[in-house]
């Protein structure tokens, strides 16, 4: 696996970091899953006052066009809605025969922080 990271700032929001493991735990999951894990790669990046988070194997790939819902993509269904709860973008790249790569991202001033610290999430505590 190949990891590849820039300047990442030292100070993020808890619902940043926890946002971002699991994107990336889940996306590697699946290219274990789905690619047997064939040329794994991770990239972090921060751009443009947000945090953006690749994902790529070198496996099979699939028709995206395929996905409907969620109902049968439950990790894929995951991590969109992780992202959207924190202001973040998701993209799914992939074809038959060329891999699969997700492209997250998150604003470093997550929603919480621009709402004064107010989360109305009933277990953020």
């Amino acid at each position: 696996m190949r990891l590849s990271m820039g300047d990442l700032p030292g100070d993020t929001a808890e619902s940043l970091k926890l946002t971002s493991y699991r994107l990336v735990q889940e996306a590697l999951a699946n290219a274990y899953r789905h690619a047997g894990g064939r040329g794994q790669a991770v990239d972090v990046q921060v751009g443009g006052g947000d945090l953006i988070l690749s994902v790529s194997d070198e496996g099979p790939g699939f028709d995206t066009s395929q996905i409907i819902d969620g109902s049968k993509h439950l990790g894929i269904a995951g991590m969109r809605e992780r992202l959207r709860a924190e202001g973040g973008s998701f993209e799914l790249e992939s074809a038959p025969g060329r891999g699969t790569r997700i492209v997250a991202c998150l604003p470093l001033k997550t929603a919480v922080e621009v709402r004064g610290g107010q989360d109305p999430r009933p277990d953020s505590g």
